[in-house]
């Protein structure tokens, strides 16, 4: 589950830096697959984290908390989808960071309670 969502983190920081990136030749995935590609992954990164964190619980009654953690990526995943300038990427980093760090404290609450 961590790894997915490092990897979301990874994704919006290409992303933001795509055209610089493509004029001085880096051969990142953004660059590789495009703009509305990368967005896509972004948003799949998250729905593989919750993939992950609900087989991980298993228990439909703790389950909700990690579920919860993830509406926090919400407006994350919204800005990253419609973000036009670096400066909405940049905020998409912050909200990235935040709700990996909600995500994190439920998911270190759930196994406080187990």
């Amino acid at each position: 589950m961590a790894g997915f969502l490092v990897g979301a983190l990874l994704v919006v920081y290409n992303l933001r830096d795509i055209d610089g990136d493509r004029a001085s030749n880096k051969r990142t995935l953004a660059v590789r697959i495009g703009a509305p590609r990368t967005r896509g992954l972004y948003g799949a990164l998250y729905v593989l984290a919750t993939g992950a964190m609900l087989l991980a619980m298993l228990d439909v009654r703790t389950a909700a908390i990690g579920v919860v953690g993830v509406l926090a990526a919400l407006p994350a995943i919204a800005t990253v989808k419609s973000a036009r300038s670096a400066t909405e990427l940049i905020a998409a980093l912050g909200m990235t960071a935040r709700a990996q760090l909600v995500i994190g404290a439920l998911y270190s609450v759930w196994l406080l309670i187990q």
